[in-house]
């Protein structure tokens, strides 16, 4: 369960770095700057989906545990057992 801003970043990373790496000596510092910013925000903005995607995993889990703890059947156990694994995803 990879988020759509997640799969957005890692896009929005693989061409900055092929921008970067095509750029050539004739570029001014300047413009290294600007496009080393890019970058660093682009991995900024997945850093913050992937955070993001663990918390609500993880609210989900504790919310599904506790339906589990409150009334123990072997649906409420599969439940649990599918939002452990959906709250391990994003990591």
């Amino acid at each position: 369960m990879i988020s759509s801003r997640f799969r957005q970043g890692v896009r929005r990373a693989v061409f900055a770095v092929i921008i970067l790496g095509l750029s050539t000596t004739a570029v001014t510092h300047a413009r290294a700057q600007v496009a080393a910013r890019d970058v660093l925000e682009i991995y900024a903005d997945i850093a913050h989906a992937t955070y993001e995607d663990s918390l609500v995993t993880a609210q989900t889990l504790r919310t599904v545990i506790k339906v589990f703890l409150a009334t123990p059947t072997a649906q409420t156990m599969r439940a649990a057992r599918a939002a452990w694994i959906a709250a391990r995803e994003p990591y």
